[in-house]
């Protein structure tokens, strides 16, 4: 059984969109999935939140939380998926909050908390007010990928675009490891 697809891929395979940038599990046979970097899921809290004093969270840590989410669709190889549901624990309440940006200024004002890629809040932790935990011990990565129909040829408009977003992923990992930020494949924070 494949994972669930969720709305950037639909939109690939519809034809609304011809390319899409996801993270997770990505099965669905009517794409290829190009890989451009892995980073981590990291919980983001308001700087000041009782949690923020731990060195990473559990499960467990959240039954109390508003846990606020850009989908309303359980995304295979994400915190539902990964984290919270083998086991079984889950947040008090789930509410769907539309974009990362405005989960971000949501979670800012204390209204909740959220689980989402470090690369998509670091630049908004560095801004202050905001604080970012592993998941787990040994945190919870995951990779991003280019996104396109399965037969879109490679020269294609969309086959470039893949290529020439793997190129800059690429030399920017290399950039950032020769600085001596996060080793391999990983995003730098």
């Amino acid at each position: 059984m494949g994972g669930l697809a969720f709305p950037p891929v639909n939109a690939v395979i519809d034809g609304q969109i011809d390319i899409a940038i996801c993270g997770g599990e990505i099965a669905d046979r009517r794409v290829r999935a190009v890989k451009l970097f892995d980073d981590d899921l990291v919980a983001l809290l308001p700087a000041g939140h009782p949690l923020a004093v731990r060195p990473h969270l559990e499960p467990a840590d959240f039954r109390d939380e508003v846990q606020l989410s850009y989908s309303a669709v359980a995304e295979k190889g994400f915190e539902d998926d990964r984290f919270f549901r083998p086991a079984r624990a889950m947040p008090k309440r789930w509410l769907r909050a539309g974009d990362v940006s405005t989960i971000i200024e949501m979670v800012r004002r204390g209204l909740g908390v959220s689980i989402l890629s470090r690369w998509a809040v670091a630049r908004q932790v560095a801004a202050g007010g905001l604080v970012i935990k592993s998941l787990g011990r040994h945190g919870l990565a995951t990779s991003w990928q280019a996104v396109l129909r399965a037969g879109e040829p490679r020269e294609s408009p969309a086959g470039q675009a893949a290529s020439l977003l793997t190129d800059w992923w690429r030399k920017r990992l290399s950039r950032a490891s020769a600085r001596g930020s996060r080793a391999g494949n990983r995003i730098p924070s």
